[in-house]
C-alpha cells in the first residue's frame, strides 16, 4: 500500500498552496485576485472551485466569462498537482507524465485567459468575500481520501491487473482527480504497473474526473458557464493526450 509520509508532505503541500492562493488574492486585488483564486483553489478541488464560480456567475456576482475563467484556472492546477506529486512519489512516473502536464496546464490556460479577456470588457468585479485561507478540514478529507483511494487502487490492481487499475482509476476520478493519480504514481513507484499503464491511467482518472466537473459547471452555473469551462478543461486533455502520444 501507499506510505503514510507522501499523504502527510501531500496534506502540508494541499495547505501551502491554500495559504499562497489567500496571500496572491491580498496581493493582486480583485481582478488577477480572480486568477489566483481559481488556480490555487484547484490545488484543493477543481470541482469545488468550478462551483463557487458557477454560483457567482449565476448570481450574476460575475460576468459569466470571467467566473468561467477563474473556474477553468482551477483545471491547470489540476495538471501542476499531478507534476507535483510525480516529483514527490516517483522521479520515472515525472519523466513520463512532464510533457503532457506541462501540454494541459497551457492549454487550458489559454483558453481561460481567452475568456478572461473577453469577460474583462463586461466592467468592474465586485470583491470576493475572503473567508477561510486555511482550511485544515478539506486537507484532512482529501488526505483520507487519497489513502481510500489508494487502498482501492491497489487491491484492484492485484485482483485485476491492469484493467482493473484503469477501472478503479476511473470510478476514483470522479469524486477526485488527485487521489488515483497519486495511487497510480505509488504502484509504478513499486514496480507493479508498467509505463504504459500509468499513463493511460492517468489520463482516464483525468478525464473521468473531467466530466465530473462538466456537470458540475452546469448544475452550479449554467450552460453558458458550463461551455466556457469545458473547452478549456478540454482543451487541456487534448493537449495532454497528444503530447502524450507524442512523446
Amino acid at each position: 500500500g501507499m506510505r503514510v509520509r507522501p499523504l502527510a508532505s501531500l496534506v502540508l503541500l494541499i495547505l501551502l498552496l491554500q495559504a499562497a492562493g489567500h496571500v496572491a488574492l491580498r496581493l493582486f486585488g480583485a481582478h488577477r485576485g480572480l486568477a489566483a483564486s481559481g488556480f490555487f483553489g484547484g490545488f484543493v478541488s477543481s470541482t469545488a472551485t468550478i462551483a463557487a464560480f458557477g454560483a457567482r456567475a449565476r448570481s450574476r456576482q460575475l460576468p459569466v466569462a470571467l467566473a468561467a475563467s477563474a473556474g477553468a484556472l482551477s483545471g491547470c492546477a489540476t495538471w501542476a498537482q499531478l507534476l507535483v506529486m510525480a516529483a514527490a512519489l516517483s522521479r520515472p512516473g515525472l519523466a513520463l507524465l512532464w510533457a503532457p502536464a506541462l501540454a494541459g496546464i497551457a492549454a487550458t490556460g489559454a483558453i481561460a485567459a481567452l475568456w478572461s479577456l473577453h469577460g474583462a470588457r463586461a466592467g468592474p468585479v465586485p470583491p470576493a468575500d475572503e473567508r477561510g485561507a486555511l482550511r485544515l478540514r478539506e486537507a484532512l478529507v482529501v488526505a483520507l481520501l487519497l489513502a481510500g483511494v489508494a487502498l482501492l487502487v491497489s487491491q484492484a490492481q492485484q485482483r485485476f491487473g491492469a484493467a482493473g487499475v484503469m477501472a478503479g482509476a476511473a470510478l476514483a476520478a470522479l469524486a477526485d482527480a488527485h487521489a488515483p493519480s497519486a495511487s497510480l504514481l505509488a504502484l509504478f513507484a513499486a514496480a507493479r504497473i508498467d509505463a504504459d499503464t500509468l499513463r493511460a491511467g492517468v489520463f482516464i482518472a483525468l478525464a473521468a474526473n473531467t466530466l465530473t466537473r462538466l456537470v458540475t459547471a452546469f448544475a452550479s452555473g449554467g450552460a453558458a458557464y458550463a461551455l466556457r469551462v469545458g473547452s478549456a478543461l478540454a482543451a487541456g486533455l487534448l493537449a495532454a493526450l497528444a503530447a502524450g502520444v507524442l512523446a
